[in-house]
């Protein structure tokens, strides 16, 4: 990233098994990636619960690794996905 192109976009993708978040420059490079897993637990046939403390947390590493790799003053917006089709 150079200071003419100080503007970052953060993607978070919460997933079935771990949260992916990636920092772009306003141009689309990738510039920063981190990722934090969290447990599934399958008590019965067909079902699949989480913790949303899991998430909460995966979130927290994640955003605090982005932060080490693009300083959070150059964050402009945020993008999340999450499981399909909860």
């Amino acid at each position: 990233m150079t200071p003419s192109d100080p503007d970052t976009f953060l993607g978070l993708d919460l997933g079935t098994s771990g949260l992916k978040g990636v920092a772009c420059a306003g141009a689309g490079e990738v510039i920063g990636r981190a990722q934090a897993s969290y447990p599934t637990a399958r008590t019965v046939p067909g079902a699949a619960e989480q913790d949303p403390a899991d998430w909460r947390e995966a979130f927290r590493r994640v955003l605090l690794e982005l932060g080490d790799q693009v300083p959070p003053a150059r964050w402009r917006s945020l993008g999340l996905t999450a499981m399909i089709p909860t």
